[in-house]
Parts: structure tokens; C-alpha cells; sequence
């Protein structure tokens, strides 16, 4: 939920926020290839400080959200 929430913002989600709330790393919690392909794509930011989605990527939010969690057993 925090990830879905803080992606429908401009400023996306703040690695050391995530981790505290979470009490994980955000690399941890989001599909690192996939996260890979959507950069490569346009679709979202994702550096040191956090992720963010880009203007397209915000047209896809939804896509972009499910691609990024990975799907659990």
C-alpha cells in the first residue's frame, strides 16, 4: 500500500521513508528486473534517493504498480 500510494505522487517513494515504515529496503519489495525494464522504458525513475514514475509512466500507473510488486505464492 505504501508503494501504491507513494507512486501516485510526483516526489514517488523515498527509500529511507519506505525502509522505516516498512522496516525493509524498497529493492527488496519490487521486482528488480522488471523495475529494470521500466526504466529502460521511460516509465519510472529509480536511483539512490527512491522511485518515481515518470509523466508516462503515470498514464500506466496501474501496469507500472503491478509489474513492480512481485507476485506472491
Amino acid at each position: 500500500e505504501c508503494l501504491m500510494m507513494g507512486l501516485r505522487v510526483s516526489s514517488g517513494v523515498e527509500r529511507r521513508l519506505f525502509a522505516r515504515l516498512i522496516g525493509s529496503d524498497l529493492s527488496a519489495c519490487i521486482d528488480l528486473s522488471r523495475a529494470a525494464a521500466l526504466v529502460s522504458a521511460g516509465l519510472i525513475e529509480l536511483d539512490a534517493d527512491g522511485l518515481r514514475v515518470t509523466a508516462a509512466g503515470r498514464q500506466r500507473l496501474n501496469s507500472v504498480i503491478a509489474a513492480l510488486v512481485p507476485a506472491s505464492d
